[in-house]
């Protein structure tokens, strides 16, 4: 459900809570916001070499990883880690010189499965970070298993290690055994 502030403008549209217990939001119009049990503090989630002359992103994913690490899936803007001890922000593009490339910077859903891959839904398709850096396409247009659309709204996990992935026209599931189907 998402949070309303004080100005009408602003919409917190998802919520996480790190180890330490503070509450991490992200928003329309403000970005990434912290809540320490008092008051909202403003986090960058862009690097400064990035962020010069643009507007505040609108974050639409936010997940905390088990290492405390928050990653942030923005509309336009690529997807982001802040290290919540540190500050430190690393931030990935569509762009071909970015450490991760993307199929798009507009992030719409982001997951991390119970094995640790964390998976990334934009309006251009679907990828899978896995835990030792490597970056793959799922279910690409031209692929053998393509996705029915390549817009993802939403990705979830069932116990039984299902990923669920849906489109704009449809719903489809992964497995480790059976990929896309």
């Amino acid at each position: 459900t998402p949070l309303y502030s004080s100005a009408a403008s602003d919409v917190y549209k998802r919520q996480v809570q790190d180890k330490e217990g503070y509450i991490w939001l992200g928003s329309t119009n403000t970005g990434l916001l912290r809540y320490n049990g008092y008051e909202l503090e403003s986090f960058d989630v862009l690097p400064a070499s990035v962020s010069n002359n643009i507007l505040v992103p609108d974050i639409d994913a936010l997940l905390m990883d088990q290492n405390d690490q928050l990653w942030i899936g923005s509309w336009g803007m690529g997807l982001s880690k802040v290290d919540t001890q540190t500050g430190t922000i690393s931030h990935y593009s569509d762009r071909p010189d970015s450490a991760l490339v993307l199929t798009s910077n507009y992030i719409q859903s982001l997951l991390l499965d119970q094995s640790g891959v964390l998976w990334i839904g934009t309006n251009k398709g679907l990828q899978r970070l896995l835990p030792d850096g490597t970056l793959q396409t799922v279910g690409a247009a031209d692929a053998a298993q393509p996705l029915i659309n390549q817009r993802i709204w939403a990705l979830a996990q069932t116990e039984d290690g299902t990923i669920w992935i849906a489109t704009s026209s449809g719903l489809h599931q992964w497995t480790v055994q059976d990929g896309l189907s």
